[in-house]
């Protein structure tokens, strides 16, 4: 096995170690707001978490794409007056 293939490999290990802790911290994020939610009897009625791309957790569905334009936008109006 050469250099790159160890380097691949151990690159795809690391990444799949990555995407597993990513997905037990995401899972536990879900049950601690239900927890959370049943131990201070304050149900949550629309459950609309979704976790972006970077692991972010957003409850309103729609708020990681509304984040995603402010900044697109911010870095348009920083970049158009730096130049």
């Amino acid at each position: 096995m050469s250099k790159f293939e160890e380097l691949c490999k151990a690159y795809a290990a690391s990444r799949q170690a990555y995407r597993e802790s990513c997905e037990a911290c995401q899972d536990f994020s879900e049950i601690f707001i239900k927890q959370m939610s049943d131990y201070l009897e304050c149900q949550i009625e629309k459950q609309n978490q979704k976790f972006d791309e970077d692991g972010v957790l957003h409850f309103n569905p729609h708020s990681a794409d509304i984040q995603a334009d402010f900044i697109s936008k911010k870095f348009r109006i920083a970049k158009t007056s730096n130049d």
